[in-house]
Parts: structure tokens; sequence; C-alpha cells
């Protein structure tokens, strides 16, 4: 299937892309079975699933000149299920022969420079880092990263015009109102503070998503799910979304081993694992977060370990059956993946069941008003970019549409997609060919 809209990474359909709250990717996940957060469908977050849909959107409209760049929303590819680098690297720099000044594009009346482009990546190496990715690996996703920045920081600009054209604006009050909707989509003993600060975002440009997706549903027209709407949607999708198998939540700590640790090495990292297990059984578990955070070599430790919630087939056989058979915050005995080394402490088990309405709610109304903007912005934004008058220039071009690869299976038309979201680091486009030399490439604005 061919996407007009590639932008699926920076937010180009300003909807659908989730913060998972119940952990960050671990090193024990299945590969098939471990999208960049939580390794639950798109349209499966449910209080129960302890996760929360988040409708990301482009940052919020700043009131600058015309010749001033407009910024895009800093958001960062999710990590995938690997296993990360025990001492992460410092953020990676972006490698041009361009200054700050250099115009990349423009769009009507508007500048995008390259140090707009040099400022979102570099909010965006910091925000895979508080994930667990290393310089080294931002490095090599940069070519494909850039260009999706730039696309984006072009699609802000756009919206920026209608948002002023039509006087579109957004109070403090309404923010807050949207936030307090958010929260009361959180797992309990969750704050919506710490998920910020563990992946990266800051408050600032939290509040400015949020300004800009209100603006967004103002010009789009879309307003709150009504009750009869919320219900046909749980009815039709109960027994696939919220009919619960048995779950667990569970937290560890792992000891990395590398595809290169001799013997001797792996014994080393066995005898730390098996210490770390005697201080957590002497304290009974009390000090597990701590330990995690100061000693996992997976990125779950910004969390204290904690994996979140997960049914059987989404984690490694080895770590799956220990974690199952653990009674509730039992500590278990060091366990050996292809990962390394683990310490696990079930935290809850939870036994199959139906999740009721009420309890989803929340989660419904922000999946139905995104899946709203989704089907309206992509339309509504390739009719701006058709009227717009966008030059590329100094080695910046395009974006290339993506070619998404068929998922397997009908597609669902009630509930959108079931099968689980392709890591955006496979969909994403090939790194563009160096333009540097090449003439400005020009959108001309086509013929009404």
């Amino acid at each position: 299937m061919k996407m007009e809209f590639p932008s699926r990474l920076i937010g180009l359909v300003m909807a659908g892309v989730l913060i998972y709250v119940g952990g960050i990717t671990s090193g024990c996940r299945t590969e098939a079975d471990a999208p960049a957060e939580k390794a639950v469908p798109a349209e499966k977050i449910t209080s129960a699933e302890k996760a929360v849909s988040v409708e990301k959107v482009v940052p919020a409209e700043k009131v600058v000149p015309a010749e001033k760049a407009v910024p895009v929303e800093k958001v960062a590819p999710a990590p995938v299920a690997v296993l990360p680098e025990v001492m992460p690297s410092p953020a990676v720099a972006v490698a041009t022969t361009n200054t700050p000044a250099t115009v990349l594009v423009q769009v009507n009346d508007k500048t995008i420079t390259q140090g707009d482009v040099d400022t979102e990546i570099g909010e965006i190496s910091k925000m895979m880092q508080s994930r667990g990715r290393s310089g080294e690996q931002f490095a090599m996703m940069l070519p494909t990263i850039k260009p999706q920045v730039i696309d984006s920081l072009v699609v802000r600009a756009l919206l920026a015009d209608e948002f002023a054209k039509k006087n579109i604006t957004v109070s403090d009050a309404e923010i807050n109102k949207e936030i307090e909707k958010i929260k009361t989509t959180l797992p309990e003993g969750k704050n919506l503070e710490e998920l910020l600060k563990n992946n990266g975002v800051s408050d600032k440009s939290f509040r400015e998503d949020i300004m800009e997706q209100v603006k967004l549903s103002k010009l789009l027209g879309i307003g709150e799910p009504t009750d009869k709407e919320l219900k046909e949607f749980y009815e039709k999708n109960k027994s696939r979304l919220y009919e619960i198998p048995e779950t667990v939540r569970a937290r560890h700590i792992l000891i990395a081993v590398n595809a290169t640790d001799d013997a001797a090495k792996k014994a080393v990292k066995k005898e730390k694992a098996e210490a770390l297990r005697k201080q957590l059984i002497d304290s009974k578990g009390a000090n597990f977060e701590k330990l995690a955070q100061d000693n996992s070599d997976c990125p779950s430790k910004a969390m204290g370990g904690d994996l979140g919630e997960f049914r059987k087939g989404q984690m490694v056989p080895a770590f799956e059956v220990v974690a199952f058979s653990l009674k509730t915050n039992e500590i278990s005995a060091v366990v050996e993946t292809d990962f390394g080394y683990h310490v696990i402490q079930m935290t809850e088990h939870n036994s199959p069941r139906t999740v009721a309405l009420d309890e989803v709610k929340p989660q419904i109304a922000a999946q139905y008003k995104g899946r709203q903007l989704q089907e309206k912005a992509g339309p509504f934004i390739q009719e701006l970019r058709d009227k717009a008058k966008i030059t590329y220039q100094n080695g910046a071009e395009p974006v290339k549409p993506m070619m998404m690869p068929t998922m397997g299976g009908a597609p669902d038309e009630e509930a959108g997609a079931t099968a689980k979201p392709a890591d955006k680091e496979d969909t994403l486009t090939p790194p563009a060919e160096k333009a540097s030399d090449k003439a400005p490439a020009t959108e001309e604005p086509k013929k009404q």
C-alpha cells in the first residue's frame, strides 16, 4: 500500500501516534511481538493493558516573522526490541556543510533553515537516548530521520498559516482540560510528569502538542464522541479488544551478555546477577527499583525495571515461563536468555477478564478522535500542499513516499489495523541521494 503521507514518525497525520506508559522496550520481548514501547496492538489500549493513547500532533504555533522558520514537533522514532548499549554515547551532532542560517525550504513566505532542522534533530537524539538508544545507533538512522523532520517543518508551516487565516486559538483552560483527560487514562501508580521525563519530553513541548491537537480538531470540525458512539465502538470490538487473556506485570534487572563474551566474561556477569538477586532477597524486593536503575542493561531501567503488563507469547520463552510461574512479588532465580542474565519479580497477576465499558471510555474516546484526525488530516494537508509553493534547496529534497508492507489478513474495517504496527525504523524511506549541487526542487501549486 502506497503511503502518500510519509511522516507517521514525525506526526504528519497528527494522531494515532501512541505514547505507551506501561514500560520501555525490554531486552527480553520476542522480536515479533515487541513494538517500541509496549507489545500491544495500537487499538488495544485499555486500563487493563496498563497503557495510554495520546494523540500526538505537530507542536504549537509560534508567532514569528515571515522569514523565520517555523519549528516542528519534537518526536523520536520508537526503539525496536534490541539490546541497548550499556553506556549510551553523547547526543550525536548533525553533520552538514550548511551554516545554521542556510535556507533549506521556502514554504510560501516562510523559510526553514538548517539551524531549525539541527535543533529538532538534537531534541530527537536526546529523546532517543532517554529510551536507551546510543549515539551511534541514532547516527545510523539520521539519513532517514532528517527528511522526515524537514517534511514535518513544511507541514507545520502550512498548518500555521491555516490556523492564522481561520483565527483558530486555544486557551490554557482548553489545554488543561485535555491534559486532565489524559491523566485519567494513566495506569495506577503512574503520573504524567514522571512519564514525560522518562520519555525525554518537556512539559512545554507536551503542552504545545496538546494545543496543536485542539487547534487541528477545531480546524477539521472534530468534536467529542457521544455515549452512543462510544458504546457502538465497544460492542463491535469487545471480543477482539476487551476480552483480555491471562497477563502478568513484572520488572527485571538485566545483566547483558554480548556475542563476543567468552565463558569467563559470562561467568563474571552471572555472578553479578546472583549478587544483585541476593540483595533483593535480603531486602524482600524493597530496593528493586534503585538496583534496576543503577545496574540493568535494559531500557526499562528508566522505569525501575518495570516491563508493564504482558501476555503469553510476548516475551522470549525462558523469561515468560519464569514470569508466569512466580507468585506475586516473588523474586526469581537468575534466568539466562540470549540477552543475558535476568532477575525477575512478578508484581501483578491478572486472570482472563472482560474489561467493562466504563473502564475504557477515556481510551475509546481518544482512539475515536484520533481516527477521525487521521482520516481527515491526510487529505486536508495534501490540499494545502497542492495550493502552496514549496521550494527545496541546499541539499534538501521532498520526502519520498513510503511503500508500506501489506499486513497479514484482511484489513479491519471497524477498528483500524489489528496487526502489530510495523516498526517505524523499518518503514522509513531510504536515505535520499545527496543533492547539494542540484538546482532547487520546487513543488508548484497545482492548477485548480
